[in-house]
């Protein structure tokens, strides 16, 4: 499974443009540099840069005790434009799921220990972790 990402640059120019340009108010944007990775991929550069953790080899296909399922809408948002769009009634209710959940894995008394080893290290906020929106 891949994602697409936005990097802290482009969110802050998406976010200066939206701000001076009122008239498209209450629209949906999706912003993102157009690069895809999976967390596969992702986890090992960061464990290597960090020098923080070894990522256990196969690690995404071992067991997922702190995985997660959460069913979203029962009727999608986009039902209202079923007429138009003919999808209506074709749409079945989705699912987000996670190999791991990450608000239990913030919890952990491990992440919080290698988190306190990055923060000192590169002088960042200690209590970033404990601040972070894991649910979104």
């Amino acid at each position: 499974m891949f994602d697409c990402f936005a990097d802290s640059k482009i969110h802050a120019e998406f976010n200066k443009w939206a701000a001076l340009k009122p008239k498209y108010g209450n629209q949906s944007f999706n912003i993102h540099n157009g690069d895809q990775e999976s967390w596969a991929e992702l986890w090992p550069k960061f464990a290597k840069k960090y020098i923080v953790c070894r990522i256990p080899p196969r690690q995404f296909e071992r067991p997922k005790p702190d995985a997660s399922v959460m069913k979203l809408a029962e009727v999608p948002p986009y039902e209202d434009l079923g007429p138009i769009t003919r999808m209506e009634g074709h749409v079945k209710q989705g699912r987000v799921e996670q190999r791991i959940d990450l608000v239990k894995w913030s919890r952990k008394n491990e992440v919080k220990e290698a988190w306190a080893k990055i923060a000192e290290k590169e002088g960042a906020d200690k209590d970033t972790l404990k601040k972070a929106t894991w649910g979104f």
